[in-house]
């Protein structure tokens, strides 16, 4: 027995074959769907997190900047005092 080495012709496939293939595809490109809105969803939720977390550190960093400025305040009214004793 000898094997051929020649492809095998292939037939085009028949109509009813071509409509599961269809249908399959059909099903396919449905849950390549359904998989992307579910990482779409994780995205607007990591995203939500990052905007609330960035919202904290603003108000964070505001508060420390006013306190901050208030003390640096205080130790300018205390130089400026020191300054006038010294003129005296």
């Amino acid at each position: 027995m000898s094997e051929s080495t020649e492809p095998q012709a292939r037939s085009a496939p028949a109509p009813e074959e071509l409509h599961w293939g269809i249908s399959y595809l059909r099903g396919d490109i449905q849950d390549l769907r359904y998989q992307m809105g579910e990482v779409n969803k994780r995205i607007d939720e990591t995203n939500k997190r990052i905007d609330e977390t960035n919202l904290s550190l603003g108000k964070r960093i505001d508060e420390t900047n006013l306190s901050l400025g208030e003390r640096i305040d205080e130790t300018n009214r205390r130089i400026e005092a020191l300054h006038k004793r010294i003129d005296a």
